[in-house]
């Protein structure tokens, strides 16, 4: 699916049990009004959201097991809930501009190896961090792994 000059959802972006969906590109989306959610898409490999600044409420990726990386460059704002649970080839998450989120932030899964939050600081979160299942981490910046372990997510 590409759609190169979409520059704005109103609402909510499901995105579920697509058998044949291997690609979402959205170049010049800025902001989802509501929430997206991503889910058991089994042949998505790509999703490509580069200009992403805001959703509105919650961003859910969940089961796409062929799903590579998880890059939202310039997502800051998250009004709601963030979970990034069990997309088996994705190594790593990048949110190097994520400087809110709303509510919770959860991640779930064995194959990460790094998760970058560059200005995500434990200030930006309103709800709580949970981080489970994974085998190695790199909190590049922001919330460390010191943070969570020491119960600090307010």
């Amino acid at each position: 699916m590409h759609l190169p000059n979409l520059l704005e959802i109103k609402g909510d972006v499901l995105l579920a049990s697509n058998g044949n969906l291997q690609s979402i590109t959205m170049p010049s989306l800025r902001r989802i009004g509501k929430s997206f959610d991503l889910n058991n898409n089994q042949l998505l490999t790509n999703l490509e959201l580069q200009a992403l600044v805001e959703i509105g409420q919650s961003l859910y990726i969940y089961d796409n097991k062929k799903l590579n990386l998880l890059d939202f460059p310039f997502l800051a704002k998250v009004g709601g809930n963030v979970g990034i649970l069990d997309n088996g080839a994705a190594p790593s998450l990048w949110f190097p501009s994520l400087a809110e989120v709303l509510n919770n932030f959860n991640v779930s899964a064995t194959a990460y190896t790094c998760i970058n939050f560059q200005v995500l600081t434990v200030g930006g979160l309103l709800g709580e961090v949970s981080v489970q299942g994974s085998n190695v981490l790199d909190f590049c910046a922001g919330v460390t792994a010191a943070d969570l372990e020491c119960g600090h997510h307010s």
